[in-house]
């Protein structure tokens, strides 16, 4: 389950970093009624969430 949620970190970050880059995220268009590349932002913070609490839960202690 780890390697997976740092894939998909890894993921989350290179769409962070490459969304003034991508094309159909930075137009003068709307999604939802939204800047598109505010929406797209929005997703993939509220994305970053989950993985991070599944990278805290599934960590091992010190002792063990």
């Amino acid at each position: 389950m780890r390697p997976t949620c740092y894939a998909l970190l890894g993921v989350i970050t290179l769409g962070l970093l490459a969304a003034p880059l991508l094309g159909f995220v930075n137009a003068p268009t709307l999604w939802f009624g939204l800047p598109s590349i505010m929406v797209w932002m929005g997703v993939l913070v509220l994305l970053i969430t989950p993985v991070l609490a599944a990278l805290e839960f599934t960590r091992r202690e010190d002792g063990e």
